[in-house]
Protein backbone atom coordinates (compact mmCIF):
# COMPACT_ATOMS: atom_id res chain seq x y z
CA UNK A 1 0.00 0.00 0.00
CA UNK A 2 2.70 2.27 1.06
CA UNK A 3 4.71 2.02 -2.44
CA UNK A 4 1.03 2.13 -4.28
CA UNK A 5 0.89 5.96 -2.56
CA UNK A 6 4.50 6.83 -3.08
CA UNK A 7 4.22 5.82 -7.10
CA UNK A 8 0.99 8.03 -7.28
CA UNK A 9 3.11 10.54 -5.75
CA UNK A 10 5.66 10.68 -8.11
CA UNK A 11 2.98 10.04 -10.63
CA UNK A 12 0.92 13.09 -10.37
CA UNK A 13 3.46 15.89 -11.04
CA UNK A 14 5.14 13.94 -14.08
CA UNK A 15 1.71 13.88 -15.46
CA UNK A 16 0.88 17.94 -14.87
CA UNK A 17 4.12 18.36 -16.23
CA UNK A 18 3.46 16.14 -19.46
CA UNK A 19 -0.10 17.44 -19.97
CA UNK A 20 1.04 21.04 -19.76
CA UNK A 21 3.76 20.28 -22.70
CA UNK A 22 0.98 19.03 -24.51
CA UNK A 23 -0.96 22.00 -23.77
CA UNK A 24 2.30 24.53 -25.05
CA UNK A 25 2.72 22.14 -28.47
CA UNK A 26 -1.16 22.40 -29.21
CA UNK A 27 -1.46 26.04 -28.42
CA UNK A 28 1.52 26.28 -31.00
CA UNK A 29 -0.02 24.68 -33.50
CA UNK A 30 -3.12 26.59 -33.18
CA UNK A 31 -1.14 29.56 -33.55
CA UNK A 32 0.20 27.87 -36.73
CA UNK A 33 -2.97 27.29 -38.43
CA UNK A 34 -4.47 30.80 -37.64
CA UNK A 35 -1.04 32.44 -39.62
CA UNK A 36 -1.88 30.53 -42.07
CA UNK A 37 -5.54 31.69 -42.98
CA UNK A 38 -4.56 35.22 -42.76
CA UNK A 39 -5.53 37.61 -45.42
CA UNK A 40 -7.34 34.17 -47.04
CA UNK A 41 -10.11 34.08 -44.41
CA UNK A 42 -9.59 36.13 -41.43
CA UNK A 43 -12.32 35.40 -39.39
CA UNK A 44 -10.69 31.51 -39.88
CA UNK A 45 -7.42 32.55 -38.38
CA UNK A 46 -9.13 34.80 -35.59
CA UNK A 47 -11.23 31.60 -34.30
CA UNK A 48 -7.93 29.73 -34.15
CA UNK A 49 -5.82 32.39 -32.39
CA UNK A 50 -9.10 32.62 -29.78
CA UNK A 51 -8.72 28.72 -29.12
CA UNK A 52 -5.11 29.47 -28.44
CA UNK A 53 -5.60 31.89 -25.97
CA UNK A 54 -8.47 29.51 -23.91
CA UNK A 55 -5.92 27.20 -23.37
CA UNK A 56 -3.14 29.57 -22.41
CA UNK A 57 -4.99 31.18 -20.00
CA UNK A 58 -6.22 27.86 -18.81
CA UNK A 59 -2.64 26.81 -18.18
CA UNK A 60 -2.08 29.96 -16.55
CA UNK A 61 1.06 30.38 -19.41
CA UNK A 62 1.58 34.28 -19.18
CA UNK A 63 3.79 34.21 -22.18
CA UNK A 64 1.66 31.93 -24.52
CA UNK A 65 -1.60 34.32 -23.49
CA UNK A 66 0.29 37.29 -24.58
CA UNK A 67 1.30 35.95 -27.86
CA UNK A 68 -2.10 34.79 -28.43
CA UNK A 69 -3.28 37.90 -27.48
CA UNK A 70 -1.51 39.48 -30.08
CA UNK A 71 -2.44 37.10 -33.07
CA UNK A 72 -5.99 37.76 -31.73
CA UNK A 73 -5.32 41.80 -32.12
CA UNK A 74 -3.92 41.32 -35.81
CA UNK A 75 -6.83 39.44 -37.15
CA UNK A 76 -9.21 41.81 -35.36
CA UNK A 77 -7.41 44.48 -36.75
CA UNK A 78 -7.43 42.77 -40.24
CA UNK A 79 -11.39 42.19 -40.48
CA UNK A 80 -11.95 46.17 -39.07
CA UNK A 81 -12.53 45.25 -35.73
CA UNK A 82 -10.50 48.09 -33.99
CA UNK A 83 -12.31 48.03 -30.81
CA UNK A 84 -11.67 44.44 -30.27
CA UNK A 85 -8.37 44.29 -31.48
CA UNK A 86 -7.66 47.32 -28.89
CA UNK A 87 -8.54 45.60 -26.12
CA UNK A 88 -6.39 42.22 -26.50
CA UNK A 89 -3.34 44.45 -26.74
CA UNK A 90 -4.41 45.90 -23.61
CA UNK A 91 -4.64 42.70 -22.03
CA UNK A 92 -1.55 41.69 -23.48
CA UNK A 93 0.25 44.51 -22.41
CA UNK A 94 -0.85 43.98 -18.33
CA UNK A 95 0.42 39.92 -18.54
CA UNK A 96 3.53 39.43 -17.10
CA UNK A 97 5.13 38.44 -20.16
CA UNK A 98 5.17 41.65 -22.11
CA UNK A 99 7.03 43.55 -19.28
CA UNK A 100 9.80 41.00 -19.30
CA UNK A 101 10.30 40.38 -23.07
CA UNK A 102 11.25 44.17 -24.70
CA UNK A 103 10.52 42.48 -28.37
CA UNK A 104 7.38 41.55 -27.47
CA UNK A 105 5.99 44.31 -25.83
CA UNK A 106 7.84 46.33 -28.57
CA UNK A 107 5.45 43.66 -31.21
CA UNK A 108 2.08 45.08 -29.33
CA UNK A 109 3.16 48.47 -29.47
CA UNK A 110 3.42 48.31 -33.24
CA UNK A 111 -0.37 46.57 -33.65
CA UNK A 112 -1.38 49.57 -31.18
CA UNK A 113 0.08 52.08 -33.22
CA UNK A 114 -1.42 50.55 -36.55
CA UNK A 115 -4.76 50.65 -35.07
CA UNK A 116 -4.21 54.09 -34.52
CA UNK A 117 -3.31 55.15 -37.98
CA UNK A 118 -6.20 53.31 -39.42
CA UNK A 119 -8.32 55.28 -37.48
CA UNK A 120 -7.00 58.39 -38.54
CA UNK A 121 -5.20 59.23 -34.72
CA UNK A 122 -1.74 60.10 -36.00
CA UNK A 123 0.03 61.79 -32.86
CA UNK A 124 -0.68 58.90 -31.16
CA UNK A 125 0.42 56.39 -33.91
CA UNK A 126 3.36 58.38 -34.16
CA UNK A 127 4.28 58.69 -30.62
CA UNK A 128 3.98 54.55 -30.14
CA UNK A 129 6.72 54.53 -33.13
CA UNK A 130 9.17 56.76 -31.23
CA UNK A 131 8.45 54.81 -27.83
CA UNK A 132 9.25 51.34 -29.45
CA UNK A 133 13.06 53.05 -31.05
CA UNK A 134 13.36 53.82 -27.41
CA UNK A 135 12.60 50.02 -26.45
CA UNK A 136 15.11 48.62 -28.94
CA UNK A 137 18.20 51.48 -28.25
CA UNK A 138 21.37 50.05 -26.91
CA UNK A 139 22.23 46.64 -27.01
CA UNK A 140 19.10 44.96 -28.64
CA UNK A 141 21.03 43.73 -31.73
CA UNK A 142 19.60 39.99 -32.09
CA UNK A 143 17.98 39.32 -35.52
CA UNK A 144 13.69 40.01 -34.63
CA UNK A 145 14.86 43.03 -33.17
CA UNK A 146 16.58 44.45 -35.64
CA UNK A 147 13.10 43.31 -37.90
CA UNK A 148 11.01 45.11 -35.90
CA UNK A 149 13.45 48.12 -35.85
CA UNK A 150 13.41 48.32 -39.55
CA UNK A 151 9.51 48.05 -40.20
CA UNK A 152 8.92 50.79 -37.29
CA UNK A 153 10.96 53.37 -39.57
CA UNK A 154 9.25 52.32 -42.59
CA UNK A 155 5.59 53.40 -40.74
CA UNK A 156 7.58 56.65 -39.65
CA UNK A 157 8.35 57.13 -43.16
CA UNK A 158 4.86 56.08 -44.40
CA UNK A 159 3.44 58.54 -41.26
CA UNK A 160 5.67 61.57 -42.87
CA UNK A 161 4.85 60.56 -46.42
CA UNK A 162 0.92 60.80 -45.68
CA UNK A 163 2.27 64.29 -43.66
CA UNK A 164 3.89 65.72 -47.45
CA UNK A 165 7.02 65.89 -45.42
CA UNK A 166 8.98 63.93 -48.01
CA UNK A 167 12.68 64.85 -46.39
CA UNK A 168 11.75 63.03 -43.32
CA UNK A 169 10.12 60.54 -45.20
CA UNK A 170 13.12 60.06 -47.33
CA UNK A 171 15.24 59.73 -44.39
CA UNK A 172 13.40 57.28 -42.43
CA UNK A 173 12.78 54.93 -45.55
CA UNK A 174 16.46 55.26 -46.32
CA UNK A 175 17.39 54.05 -42.62
CA UNK A 176 15.00 51.32 -42.95
CA UNK A 177 16.41 50.32 -46.25
CA UNK A 178 20.01 50.11 -44.89
CA UNK A 179 18.70 48.29 -41.69
CA UNK A 180 17.45 45.48 -43.73
CA UNK A 181 20.34 44.91 -45.81
CA UNK A 182 22.78 44.66 -43.21
CA UNK A 183 20.44 42.38 -41.18
CA UNK A 184 19.91 40.09 -44.87
CA UNK A 185 23.36 40.48 -45.36
CA UNK A 186 24.60 38.95 -42.12
CA UNK A 187 21.75 36.31 -41.68
CA UNK A 188 21.92 35.26 -45.36
CA UNK A 189 18.22 35.74 -45.38
CA UNK A 190 15.56 37.65 -47.18
CA UNK A 191 12.49 38.74 -45.25
CA UNK A 192 9.21 39.53 -46.67
CA UNK A 193 8.87 43.35 -45.58
CA UNK A 194 11.01 43.93 -48.18
CA UNK A 195 8.55 44.81 -50.91
CA UNK A 196 7.05 46.71 -48.79
CA UNK A 197 10.07 49.09 -48.38
CA UNK A 198 10.81 49.60 -52.03
CA UNK A 199 6.42 50.44 -52.24
CA UNK A 200 6.67 53.17 -49.99
CA UNK A 201 10.25 54.37 -51.32
CA UNK A 202 8.34 54.67 -54.88
CA UNK A 203 5.83 56.95 -53.20
CA UNK A 204 8.56 59.03 -51.75
CA UNK A 205 9.93 59.33 -55.17
CA UNK A 206 6.52 60.01 -57.41
CA UNK A 207 5.56 62.80 -54.87
CA UNK A 208 8.85 64.67 -55.19
CA UNK A 209 8.06 64.71 -58.65
CA UNK A 210 11.20 61.89 -59.60
CA UNK A 211 9.14 59.61 -61.95
CA UNK A 212 11.94 57.19 -63.53
CA UNK A 213 13.18 56.49 -59.88
CA UNK A 214 9.13 56.06 -58.14
CA UNK A 215 8.58 53.41 -61.47
CA UNK A 216 12.22 52.00 -60.69
CA UNK A 217 10.74 51.22 -57.10
CA UNK A 218 7.44 49.82 -57.85
CA UNK A 219 8.54 47.40 -60.31
CA UNK A 220 11.17 46.14 -58.08
CA UNK A 221 8.56 45.53 -55.13
CA UNK A 222 6.31 44.37 -57.76
CA UNK A 223 9.28 41.97 -58.73
CA UNK A 224 9.62 40.84 -55.06
CA UNK A 225 5.89 39.92 -54.21
CA UNK A 226 6.27 37.70 -57.60
CA UNK A 227 9.59 36.56 -56.31
CA UNK A 228 7.74 35.09 -52.90
CA UNK A 229 4.85 34.62 -54.59
CA UNK A 230 2.14 36.38 -52.13
CA UNK A 231 -0.01 36.62 -54.90
CA UNK A 232 -2.76 37.54 -52.07
CA UNK A 233 -0.76 41.30 -51.55
CA UNK A 234 -0.16 41.71 -54.99
CA UNK A 235 -2.95 43.85 -55.21
CA UNK A 236 -0.99 46.76 -53.31
CA UNK A 237 1.32 46.92 -55.97
CA UNK A 238 -1.29 47.27 -58.16
CA UNK A 239 -2.73 50.37 -56.59
CA UNK A 240 0.95 51.67 -56.94
CA UNK A 241 0.93 51.21 -60.14
CA UNK A 242 -2.52 52.72 -60.92
CA UNK A 243 -1.24 55.91 -58.42
CA UNK A 244 1.53 56.11 -60.63
CA UNK A 245 -0.26 56.56 -63.82
CA UNK A 246 -2.74 58.56 -62.14
CA UNK A 247 -0.14 61.30 -61.09
CA UNK A 248 1.02 60.92 -64.95
CA UNK A 249 -2.28 61.97 -66.33
CA UNK A 250 -2.57 58.46 -68.14
CA UNK A 251 -5.92 58.18 -67.00
CA UNK A 252 -6.70 55.10 -69.34
CA UNK A 253 -3.33 53.13 -67.83
CA UNK A 254 -4.33 53.71 -64.43
CA UNK A 255 -7.81 52.53 -64.65
CA UNK A 256 -6.26 49.19 -65.82
CA UNK A 257 -4.03 48.37 -62.68
CA UNK A 258 -7.17 49.82 -60.25
CA UNK A 259 -9.36 47.19 -61.89
CA UNK A 260 -6.83 44.94 -61.52
CA UNK A 261 -6.43 45.57 -57.62
CA UNK A 262 -10.28 45.38 -57.39
CA UNK A 263 -9.87 41.48 -59.24
CA UNK A 264 -7.32 40.51 -57.17
CA UNK A 265 -9.05 41.39 -53.83
CA UNK A 266 -12.42 39.83 -54.93
CA UNK A 267 -10.41 36.64 -56.02
CA UNK A 268 -8.80 36.42 -52.46
CA UNK A 269 -11.77 37.47 -50.89
CA UNK A 270 -10.10 40.55 -49.43
CA UNK A 271 -11.91 43.19 -47.99
CA UNK A 272 -9.91 46.20 -47.42
CA UNK A 273 -11.95 49.28 -47.02
CA UNK A 274 -9.12 51.81 -47.00
CA UNK A 275 -7.69 50.70 -50.16
CA UNK A 276 -11.20 50.21 -51.92
CA UNK A 277 -12.16 53.63 -50.98
CA UNK A 278 -9.31 55.46 -52.66
CA UNK A 279 -9.41 53.18 -55.85
CA UNK A 280 -12.77 53.86 -55.79
CA UNK A 281 -12.57 57.43 -55.81
CA UNK A 282 -9.25 57.46 -57.98
CA UNK A 283 -11.37 55.59 -60.73
CA UNK A 284 -13.75 57.67 -61.01
CA UNK A 285 -11.67 60.43 -61.11
CA UNK A 286 -10.08 59.38 -64.01
CA UNK A 287 -13.26 58.36 -65.80
CA UNK A 288 -14.30 61.98 -65.21
CA UNK A 289 -11.16 63.18 -66.59
CA UNK A 290 -11.88 60.58 -69.84
CA UNK A 291 -15.29 62.26 -69.91
CA UNK A 292 -17.05 59.25 -69.07
CA UNK A 293 -19.50 60.17 -67.39
CA UNK A 294 -21.42 56.89 -67.17
CA UNK A 295 -18.63 55.20 -65.50
CA UNK A 296 -17.34 57.93 -63.20
CA UNK A 297 -20.78 58.10 -61.63
CA UNK A 298 -21.07 54.22 -61.23
CA UNK A 299 -17.36 54.22 -58.95
CA UNK A 300 -18.57 57.45 -57.26
CA UNK A 301 -21.76 55.29 -55.83
CA UNK A 302 -19.04 52.42 -54.57
CA UNK A 303 -17.01 55.06 -53.33
CA UNK A 304 -19.98 55.88 -51.38
CA UNK A 305 -20.70 52.60 -50.34
CA UNK A 306 -17.77 51.99 -49.11
CA UNK A 307 -17.19 55.35 -47.21
CA UNK A 308 -20.58 54.58 -45.00
CA UNK A 309 -19.20 51.35 -44.61
CA UNK A 310 -15.77 52.75 -42.94
CA UNK A 311 -17.45 55.22 -40.83
CA UNK A 312 -19.76 52.62 -39.31
CA UNK A 313 -16.74 50.93 -38.59
CA UNK A 314 -14.08 53.82 -37.36
CA UNK A 315 -17.32 54.61 -34.99
CA UNK A 316 -16.70 51.98 -32.54
CA UNK A 317 -12.83 51.91 -33.48
CA UNK A 318 -12.60 55.16 -32.52
CA UNK A 319 -14.47 55.14 -29.12
CA UNK A 320 -12.32 52.17 -28.38
CA UNK A 321 -9.07 54.27 -29.42
CA UNK A 322 -10.18 56.73 -26.78
CA UNK A 323 -10.69 54.37 -24.30
CA UNK A 324 -7.18 52.92 -24.64
CA UNK A 325 -5.74 56.65 -24.32
CA UNK A 326 -7.25 57.50 -21.36
CA UNK A 327 -6.43 54.18 -19.59
CA UNK A 328 -2.72 54.74 -20.90
CA UNK A 329 -3.39 58.29 -19.02
CA UNK A 330 -5.00 56.79 -15.51
CA UNK A 331 -2.32 54.04 -15.50
CA UNK A 332 0.70 56.85 -15.24
CA UNK A 333 -1.90 58.69 -12.97
CA UNK A 334 -1.36 55.59 -10.71
CA UNK A 335 2.62 55.44 -11.26
CA UNK A 336 2.86 59.25 -9.90
CA UNK A 337 0.68 58.11 -6.92
CA UNK A 338 2.87 55.17 -5.86
CA UNK A 339 5.84 57.82 -6.42
CA UNK A 340 4.67 60.30 -4.41
CA UNK A 341 3.79 57.30 -1.67
CA UNK A 342 6.87 56.53 -1.79
CA UNK A 343 8.40 59.93 -1.07
CA UNK A 344 6.08 60.42 1.89
CA UNK A 345 7.64 57.10 3.52
CA UNK A 346 11.40 58.14 3.23
CA UNK A 347 10.66 60.98 5.83
CA UNK A 348 8.60 63.74 7.62
CA UNK A 349 10.61 66.59 5.89
CA UNK A 350 9.46 65.16 2.47
CA UNK A 351 6.30 64.72 3.09
CA UNK A 352 5.68 68.41 4.19
CA UNK A 353 7.19 69.35 1.04
CA UNK A 354 5.32 67.34 -1.20
CA UNK A 355 2.00 69.12 0.91
CA UNK A 356 3.35 72.47 0.16
CA UNK A 357 3.54 71.47 -3.45
CA UNK A 358 -0.07 69.55 -3.30
CA UNK A 359 -1.13 73.05 -1.64
CA UNK A 360 0.12 75.16 -4.26
CA UNK A 361 -0.52 73.13 -6.90
CA UNK A 362 -4.57 72.86 -5.56
CA UNK A 363 -4.85 76.63 -4.51
CA UNK A 364 -3.25 77.75 -8.20
CA UNK A 365 -5.61 75.25 -10.73
CA UNK A 366 -8.58 76.38 -8.05
CA UNK A 367 -7.24 80.44 -8.95
CA UNK A 368 -6.71 79.00 -12.84
CA UNK A 369 -10.30 77.84 -12.93
CA UNK A 370 -11.90 80.83 -11.68
CA UNK A 371 -10.17 82.88 -14.28
CA UNK A 372 -11.45 80.57 -17.11
CA UNK A 373 -14.59 80.73 -15.78
CA UNK A 374 -14.76 84.13 -15.72
CA UNK A 375 -13.26 84.19 -19.17
CA UNK A 376 -15.58 82.15 -20.61
CA UNK A 377 -18.46 83.79 -19.26
CA UNK A 378 -17.10 86.98 -20.63
CA UNK A 379 -16.32 85.61 -24.04
CA UNK A 380 -20.13 83.76 -24.20
CA UNK A 381 -21.30 87.48 -23.82
CA UNK A 382 -19.19 88.62 -26.41
CA UNK A 383 -19.82 85.78 -28.56
CA UNK A 384 -23.40 86.55 -28.28
CA UNK A 385 -23.14 90.09 -29.17
CA UNK A 386 -21.07 89.00 -32.22
CA UNK A 387 -23.37 86.47 -33.56
CA UNK A 388 -26.23 89.15 -32.99
CA UNK A 389 -24.28 91.89 -35.06
CA UNK A 390 -23.58 88.70 -37.83
CA UNK A 391 -27.34 88.18 -38.17
CA UNK A 392 -27.99 91.64 -38.37
CA UNK A 393 -25.87 92.23 -41.58
CA UNK A 394 -26.78 89.25 -42.70
CA UNK A 395 -30.21 89.90 -42.99
CA UNK A 396 -29.22 93.22 -44.71
CA UNK A 397 -26.71 90.92 -47.49
CA UNK A 398 -30.35 88.57 -48.09
CA UNK A 399 -27.66 85.54 -48.13
CA UNK A 400 -28.33 83.06 -45.27
CA UNK A 401 -26.35 80.94 -43.01
CA UNK A 402 -28.05 77.70 -44.01
CA UNK A 403 -27.80 79.17 -47.35
CA UNK A 404 -24.11 79.02 -47.50
CA UNK A 405 -23.72 75.14 -45.51
CA UNK A 406 -25.97 73.86 -48.52
CA UNK A 407 -24.09 75.30 -50.64
CA UNK A 408 -20.98 73.84 -49.26
CA UNK A 409 -22.64 70.10 -49.07
CA UNK A 410 -23.37 70.67 -52.64
CA UNK A 411 -19.39 71.74 -53.33
CA UNK A 412 -21.23 74.62 -55.16
CA UNK A 413 -18.85 77.61 -56.86
CA UNK A 414 -20.74 80.29 -55.16
CA UNK A 415 -20.60 78.81 -51.64
CA UNK A 416 -17.03 80.91 -50.92
CA UNK A 417 -18.32 83.98 -52.67
CA UNK A 418 -21.81 83.82 -50.55
CA UNK A 419 -19.29 82.95 -47.55
CA UNK A 420 -16.73 86.09 -47.87
CA UNK A 421 -20.21 88.35 -48.39
CA UNK A 422 -21.63 87.13 -45.04
CA UNK A 423 -17.52 86.90 -43.08
CA UNK A 424 -16.14 89.79 -45.07
CA UNK A 425 -13.27 90.17 -42.58
CA UNK A 426 -12.58 86.48 -42.37
CA UNK A 427 -9.70 85.66 -45.04
CA UNK A 428 -8.38 89.13 -44.69
CA UNK A 429 -7.86 88.22 -41.16
CA UNK A 430 -6.19 85.07 -42.08
CA UNK A 431 -4.34 86.22 -44.70
CA UNK A 432 -1.97 88.47 -42.07
CA UNK A 433 -1.53 85.69 -39.80
CA UNK A 434 -0.48 83.54 -42.93
CA UNK A 435 -0.15 85.42 -46.23
CA UNK A 436 1.16 82.15 -47.95
CA UNK A 437 -2.13 80.64 -47.95
CA UNK A 438 -3.95 79.40 -50.91
CA UNK A 439 -7.49 79.60 -52.00
CA UNK A 440 -7.45 76.00 -51.83
CA UNK A 441 -7.00 76.46 -48.70
CA UNK A 442 -8.95 79.37 -47.22
CA UNK A 443 -12.30 77.37 -49.05
CA UNK A 444 -11.39 74.22 -46.62
CA UNK A 445 -10.74 76.59 -43.44
CA UNK A 446 -14.26 77.81 -44.01
CA UNK A 447 -15.91 74.21 -44.35
CA UNK A 448 -14.08 73.68 -41.05
CA UNK A 449 -15.28 77.02 -39.66
CA UNK A 450 -18.98 75.80 -40.84
CA UNK A 451 -18.30 72.60 -38.12
CA UNK A 452 -17.49 69.71 -41.05
CA UNK A 453 -16.20 66.94 -40.03
CA UNK A 454 -12.76 65.70 -42.07
CA UNK A 455 -14.97 62.99 -43.66
CA UNK A 456 -17.56 65.51 -44.51
CA UNK A 457 -15.47 67.79 -46.18
CA UNK A 458 -13.45 64.33 -48.07
CA UNK A 459 -17.17 63.45 -49.49
CA UNK A 460 -18.74 66.91 -50.24
CA UNK A 461 -15.53 68.66 -52.00
CA UNK A 462 -14.93 64.26 -53.83
CA UNK A 463 -11.54 64.36 -52.02
CA UNK A 464 -10.25 60.98 -49.69
CA UNK A 465 -9.94 61.48 -46.56
CA UNK A 466 -6.63 61.20 -46.43
CA UNK A 467 -6.19 64.63 -48.35
CA UNK A 468 -8.62 66.42 -46.16
CA UNK A 469 -6.00 65.50 -43.52
CA UNK A 470 -2.93 66.32 -45.08
CA UNK A 471 -4.05 69.90 -45.86
CA UNK A 472 -5.25 70.47 -42.29
CA UNK A 473 -2.08 69.25 -41.13
CA UNK A 474 -0.56 72.18 -43.42
CA UNK A 475 -2.63 74.51 -42.01
CA UNK A 476 -2.05 74.01 -38.77
CA UNK A 477 1.56 74.57 -39.61
CA UNK A 478 0.96 77.92 -41.46
CA UNK A 479 -1.37 79.31 -39.17
CA UNK A 480 1.39 78.11 -35.85
CA UNK A 481 -1.20 76.37 -33.81
CA UNK A 482 0.25 74.33 -31.25
CA UNK A 483 -0.47 70.66 -30.93
CA UNK A 484 -3.25 70.87 -28.13
CA UNK A 485 -4.81 73.70 -30.30
CA UNK A 486 -8.58 72.96 -32.13
CA UNK A 487 -8.59 74.07 -35.22
CA UNK A 488 -12.43 74.19 -35.40
CA UNK A 489 -12.48 76.36 -31.95
CA UNK A 490 -9.33 78.18 -32.27
CA UNK A 491 -11.18 79.32 -35.56
CA UNK A 492 -14.71 80.37 -33.67
CA UNK A 493 -12.54 82.34 -30.62
CA UNK A 494 -10.44 84.32 -33.28
CA UNK A 495 -13.28 85.21 -36.30
CA UNK A 496 -17.04 84.85 -35.13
Amino acid sequence: MKIFLLLLILFLPFKHIYGQQNELKRIDYLLEKSDDYVLIDDLKALEYAKQASIIAEKIESSSKSTESYLYIAKCAQTVGAYSESLLYIEKALKEKAAGKDILLKGKLKEMKAANYGMLGLGDQELKEYFEIIDLLSGSRQDLESQRLLYRIESRIAAYYLDKEEYKYAGKFIDKSIKVYKKISKESNKNFSELSDLYNIKGYICLYSKKSDSAYYYFERSYNQINKENKNKTKYIQYVSFGDYYLELKNHQKAIEFYLKALHDMQVYNIKDLDYSQDIYKNISDSYAALNDTENRRKYVDEYFKTTDELKKLNASGFQAAVNTILNEQSDQKEEIKKQYLMILVSGVIVFCVVLVFVYNTYRNTKRKKRILFIEKNQMQDQLKSIIAEKEFSTKKLNITLEEVIQDAKNNRSSFFEKFQQLYPDFCPRLLLIAPNLTTGELILVTYVYLNFSSKEIADYTFRSYRTVQTIKYTLRKKLGLKTADDLYVWLKKQYI
